[in-house]
């Protein structure tokens, strides 16, 4: 292993294996909190889609799309 690399760091053995999610621990009491240690806001996906799959979200001038899949899982586009 190269000199001051961890097992797990960027450049480790382990490069590929996703971490688990801030907040995923369904036991967790707390929700997770920005650097500032102000709550991260939360929000249903069926709710910005108002039921939907798709929601259209700005950011300054960008339009990105939001899509649920129908494997449940969340796509952002620009």
């Amino acid at each position: 292993m190269a000199a001051g690399l961890e097992p797990g760091s960027a450049a480790g053995p382990d490069r590929g294996r996703a971490e688990e999610p801030v907040g995923a621990d369904e036991g967790a009491s707390e929700p997770p909190a920005d650097a500032t240690g102000a709550a991260v806001p939360c929000w249903q996906a069926k709710d910005l889609t108002e039921g939907g799959q798709l929601a259209r979200i700005r950011l300054g001038d960008a339009d990105y799309m939001l899509r649920i899949t129908r494997s449940a899982k969340l796509i952002l586009t620009k």
